[in-house]
């Protein structure tokens, strides 16, 4: 059975930006999709009604409510990757030699 999650209380100043990041249309995508979530879930709706507005996973919606729960606003960012290690030192990168 999959357990019924739930938005913590939000602060007057989150609500604010939550608000804002997700009615915005300058605001990256990602970003105002994560935040559409957590307000839906502020205002009481269930997980499954928001991935059902949203058009997203229900793993998605759950992902991010975790993640507002925990850290916030800071939660609905994308953390950093590490990727690829670098080819090049700085060094190399900064130097070019003249075509021959």
């Amino acid at each position: 059975m999959i357990e019924v999650l739930t938005l913590r209380e939000i602060t007057e100043e989150e609500a604010r930006t939550v608000r804002a990041l997700a009615s915005s249309r300058t605001t990256e995508a990602r970003l105002r999709d994560r935040a559409r979530m957590c307000w839906l879930a502020s205002e009481g709706q269930r997980v499954s009604a928001i991935k059902a507005d949203l058009g997203v996973a229900d793993g998605t919606v759950r992902l991010w409510l975790r993640r507002f729960n925990v850290l916030g606003l800071d939660g609905l960012r994308d953390r950093r990757r590490d990727g690829r290690p670098t080819t090049y030192s700085p060094a190399q990168v900064g130097t070019s030699s003249p075509p021959a």
